[in-house]
């Protein structure tokens, strides 16, 4: 039942055209617990909608989700357009793995590489 749950939320973050929704859906699967990493790479989706706002919350959420999994995916919304991505991606980036680092691609790929 719990994968069915994690699966629609996730649906509707890829999917719905009405951000509230999406919003809720993140918000609902950034207070899971268990298999975060699933659930990261699932949530993970939104940083590429074309709706900044949209993409902010996915950072937020990955953030409060606790999973490293998606850093490098992080990582990349630094180089995005809208400022408040940029932001949200930063400091989730900070919360994920307690380093102050700057808020510059290169500077967090060298500290965390992906694989």
């Amino acid at each position: 039942m719990a994968r069915a749950f994690e699966l629609t939320t996730a649906a509707v973050c890829r999917a719905s055209s009405y951000p509230a929704r999406v919003v809720h859906a993140l918000n609902a699967l950034s207070a899971r617990r268990y298999r975060r990493d699933l659930i990261a790479r699932e949530m993970a989706t939104a940083l590429v909608d074309g709706r900044p706002e949209v993409r902010r919350m996915a950072c937020a959420a990955l953030g409060r989700l606790g999973s490293r999994a998606v850093l490098t995916d992080l990582v990349q919304c630094l180089r995005d357009d809208a400022s408040i991505v940029k932001a949200e991606a930063w400091a989730s980036l900070k919360r994920l793995t307690g380093a102050d680092l700057p808020a510059e691609p290169e500077a967090w790929l060298r500290a965390y590489p992906a694989g």
